[in-house]
């Protein structure tokens, strides 16, 4: 894995590389494929293809990063969701990453965890979008501001009501909806901003299971209680 993406690094003179990742269950078999950054090139000019900067999945384990992208950032003590709020924040110092299309990193997925109960922890999820916003406008994409909305959308809306929908104690699923509410009305984002979000050229909420749309559907039509019946 690491050969071949440092092999890409030197290569473009590129300060970040990602590669593809694949989850595995326990008994080794692959459940999905992940494809990062898909119908692009292995070189990515950031300021040609900024669109990256809201589809990409921030998660550390598939990247190598160049180590001067660390002297004046580091992962936020104590936060949950820290690639969420690092791995933006050093994209931004990025001009050119670089991309693999192997399935190098092996994702093990328990069929426990995904049922562990979630708690106001995800709440940070909110945070760490917040803190990539204030780098946001002091970078040199500040004026893609088409693409930090699409950001807000993806990381601040849907990842946040992907985690919202484990949250089983019904005041504290309540607390965290309202806060979520605050967010969107803050931002300005319309629910047809959220609604027409696309990743990656394809309209984001068609892409998802039957169950999900359903979910974030109520959601945005206010629905909570209906949605607190399907959880």
């Amino acid at each position: 894995m690491f050969e071949e993406m440092l092999f890409l690094a030197e290569k473009h003179q590129a300060k970040m590389v990602i590669c593809n990742i694949q989850k595995v269950d326990q008994n080794g078999n692959i459940t999905q494929k992940l494809t990062q950054i898909p119908n692009m090139p292995e070189k990515i000019e950031l300021e040609n293809n900024f669109s990256v900067f809201s589809d990409l999945s921030y998660f550390a384990c598939n990247k190598l990063f160049k180590r001067e992208l660390f002297q004046q950032k580091r992962f936020k003590k104590g936060a949950h969701f820290e690639d969420i709020q690092l791995i933006p924040q050093l994209l931004l110092d990025c001009d050119i990453i670089v991309q693999t299309q192997s399935f190098h990193y092996q994702y093990l997925e328990r069929t426990d965890s995904i049922t562990k109960t979630h708690t106001e922890k995800g709440l940070d999820i909110l945070k760490a979008v917040h803190d990539v916003e204030y780098i946001f406008k002091e970078s040199m994409y500040s004026h893609k501001i088409k693409e930090l909305k699409n950001f807000q959308i993806f990381e601040g809306v849907y990842s946040f009501m992907a985690y919202l929908a484990f949250v089983k104690d019904e005041d504290t699923f309540y607390r965290m909806a309202d806060k979520l509410s605050i967010f969107i009305r803050e931002r300005g984002i319309k629910i047809q901003d959220i609604l027409n979000y696309n990743r990656f050229g394809k309209n984001y909420l068609l892409s998802l299971p039957v169950k999900k749309k359903i979910f974030y559907l109520l959601f945005f039509a206010g629905q909570k209680k209906l949605i607190r019946k399907l959880i």
